[in-house]
């Protein structure tokens, strides 16, 4: 769940550099502490993973494609939308591979006891109306079962315009779908997935 929770909780990532990063573990119980480092293991991957040289070279050869196009050559901040697609490709790729994965991940969170992780959070970040709005809508978040969007390809155009589009300022419409889609056909064939996950747990397990 601590891993998870970046993910799954709006604009996370400045809670985390406000609270989190300042935030004394010790003072949280054995459960809390796993949550925590659960969290923190997240960002840390993060910051390995985009530092690979393969997760630069796919950005670059995003960028490539793009310029190829003669609707998406014309997009701002090419970087940030090549940062993200290359992301949501890598997820798209797992969910091909491993078919079973989101359903056991939504397994394990039906487990989760939300009043232990209100408790969690409230003693690091305090009351936080975004927070509060997820805590009370944890079965709506469960129900919706959205990790199992991004298995299907034309879904990673419509994710990466909610992330990118108001920012990069591009319309989500038949001449970008078509372009990204391409790109997102062609990424695929490229990607060499075992050397990528491989790369990534070897890390894990050096740390």
């Amino acid at each position: 769940m601590g891993t998870l929770l970046p993910d799954i909780i709006p604009h996370f990532s400045y809670l985390h550099n406000k609270y989190f990063l300042h935030y004394n573990s010790q003072s949280l119980n054995k459960e809390e502490f796993q949550l925590w480092l659960g969290v923190e293991n997240h960002y840390a991957d993060d910051s390995f993973f985009h530092s690979m040289s393969l997760f630069k070279q796919g950005m670059i050869s995003i960028e490539e494609e793009m310029h190829k196009n003669l609707v998406l050559k014309e997009l701002r901040r090419k970087y940030l939308i090549s940062h993200v697609l290359y992301e949501l490709i890598l997820d798209h790729l797992i969910l091909e591979r491993f078919p079973d994965i989101a359903e056991n991940i939504y397994a394990d969170l039906e487990q989760v006891d939300i009043s232990k992780l209100g408790i969690f959070l409230k003693k690091i970040i305090g009351e936080n109306e975004k927070v509060n709005l997820f805590l009370d809508s944890y079965d709506r978040f469960l129900d919706r079962r959205f990790l199992g969007f991004y298995g299907i390809d034309s879904n990673l155009v419509k994710s990466l315009h909610m992330v990118s589009g108001k920012i990069s300022q591009w319309d989500f419409n038949k001449e970008t779908i078509n372009g990204f889609t391409a790109i997102i056909r062609k990424m695929k064939k490229e990607i060499d997935f075992k050397l990528v996950f491989e790369s990534i747990f070897k890390h894990k397990e050096i740390r």
